[in-house]
């Protein structure tokens, strides 16, 4: 813990995000903490945003987006956590 992010905070261990994805990515888990998940590019440019207060699941259509690798970020009041994905 590097002590910017408690657990009870930003609880991240629940989270479930398909990887790969093709047409949807799917995102299960989600705790009443976060309120937004976004999708760049790796060179920082956002390409998706969504809000989900509230929702424990969301199911985002990426199938717009060319094949590739993605980070996913899930961001709320106390913080935000991101991933990698690969869009085939």
């Amino acid at each position: 813990n590097l002590g910017f992010l408690s657990a009870e905070e930003f609880d991240t261990s629940s989270v479930f995000i398909s990887n790969p994805v093709k047409n949807r990515l799917d995102i299960k888990g989600l705790t009443a903490s976060v309120s937004k998940v976004s999708v760049y590019t790796l060179l920082g440019r956002t390409v998706i945003t969504k809000d989900v207060s509230g929702n424990s699941a969301v199911s985002v259509d990426v199938s717009a987006l060319s094949a590739g690798m993605y980070i996913v970020k899930l961001q709320g009041e106390n913080g935000s956590f991101s991933q990698k994905i690969v869009k085939q």
